[in-house]
C-alpha cells in the first residue's frame, strides 16, 4: 500500500466531522477525531531501530525552496485525494534538529479548510477565549512532514470538518481601520495582567524590585481569514467568520528602571504571537 493510500484509509476509518460552516453559519460538530501516524509505524521497530530509519531519511543537505515547493504540492496533492472537503496549505517552511553533532532536516507543511473562498485561521487557542466563547472541539489542520527528498516522516490530521451548508457567502463585515479603532480601544481599557505577567506574579516582583512593572504592547502585523466561534448556550455548535488578527510584542517594564521584567519575544518562532482576535461581523473580541 503505497503513502497516499495508507493515509487516505486511515481517514476514511478515522472519526469525520459533520459542520454547517461558512462566513456567518452554524457549524454542528459531533464526535472528536486525530489522526496520526509517524513514518515507522506497524513496523514494531525499538526507538532506537526508528531514530536509524528516520536519521536515513532526514540526514541531508538543508532542503532548498524548490524541495519546499513540491513538499507543498506533495501536501495538497493527498489532501486533495482524501475527499475531506476544500483545503490549502497555510504555511511551509524547514525544521531541524541537532543529533549528536549532525543535523536533521524535515520540511513542515501544515494546511487548514478553506471556507467560502478564505482559509481558516491558524493558531486559535480554545482556552483563551472570551466566556461567550469557550469551545470544547478541537481546531483543525492538517500537518505534513516530509524528508528534503519528499519521504513523508509525519502526518496528522486533527478535528476535520465536513462543510453541509453555507447561509451567507458575502456577509457584511466592519472596515480594517474600524476593527483596529476597536482593538485600540479594548486594549486600552484591558488589564495588563492579561498579556503575560499575571497579578501573583507582578505583584510580589514589584515589591522585590521597588517599582511598578508598566506593560507595553507593539502591534505590528495583522492576518485575516476565517475564524471559528462558539454559539452560546449550545452543545457544540459554531460559527465560521471573517476575524481579524492583530500581532505583536508584550514587555513588562520597570517604571524607573527600565529593565524589562518579562517578554513574549520570539524564542521558538520568529512569527509575532498573537495577541487580539477581533470578530470581523459585530466587531466583538474573541480572544
Amino acid at each position: 500500500m503505497d503513502t497516499f493510500s495508507y493515509l487516505f484509509f486511515l481517514c476514511v476509518l478515522g472519526y469525520r466531522k459533520l459542520a454547517i460552516v461558512c462566513k456567518s453559519s452554524i457549524a454542528s460538530f459531533c464526535v472528536v477525531g486525530s489522526i496520526f501516524r509517524n513514518l515507522t509505524e506497524g513496523l514494531n521497530l525499538y526507538p532506537v531501530d526508528m531514530a536509524i530509519y528516520r536519521s536515513m531519511l532526514c540526514r541531508t543537505e538543508p532542503p532548498t525552496q524548490e524541495q519546499i515547493d513540491a513538499a507543498s504540492n506533495k501536501a495538497q496533492e493527498m489532501l486533495d485525494k482524501m475527499e475531506l472537503g476544500s483545503w490549502s496549505i497555510a504555511n511551509a517552511k524547514v525544521e531541524s534538529k541537532q543529533i549528536g553533532d549532525t543535523e536533521e532536516y524535515v520540511i513542515q507543511v501544515v494546511a487548514a479548510p478553506v471556507i467560502c473562498g478564505t482559509i481558516a485561521t491558524l493558531g486559535q487557542h480554545m482556552g483563551n477565549y472570551q466566556d461567550a466563547y469557550v469551545a470544547t472541539y478541537g481546531m483543525t489542520y492538517a500537518e505534513f512532514l516530509f524528508s528534503a527528498n519528499g519521504d513523508l516522516v509525519y502526518f496528522n490530521l486533527d478535528s476535520p470538518i465536513d462543510i453541509i451548508e453555507t447561509r451567507n457567502e458575502n456577509v457584511e463585515t466592519f472596515s480594517a481601520d474600524e476593527l483596529i479603532a476597536r482593538v485600540k480601544q479594548h486594549m486600552s481599557l484591558s488589564d495588563s495582567d492579561a498579556y503575560g505577567l499575571p497579578e501573583e506574579s507582578r505583584i510580589p516582583l514589584e515589591d522585590t524590585k521597588g517599582e511598578r512593572i508598566l506593560c507595553n504592547v507593539t502591534l505590528s502585523e495583522a492576518e485575516y481569514g476565517m475564524g471559528r466561534v462558539p454559539i452560546a448556550n449550545t452543545d457544540d455548535h459554531y460559527y465560521y467568520i471573517p476575524v481579524l488578527i492583530l500581532k505583536g510584542d508584550v514587555e513588562y517594564i520597570g517604571e524607573k528602571s527600565g529593565q524589562c521584567y518579562y517578554a513574549n519575544h520570539r524564542i521558538v518562532s520568529e512569527e509575532a504571537p498573537a495577541l487580539v482576535w477581533i470578530n470581523a461581523v459585530d466587531g466583538s473580541i474573541i480572544s
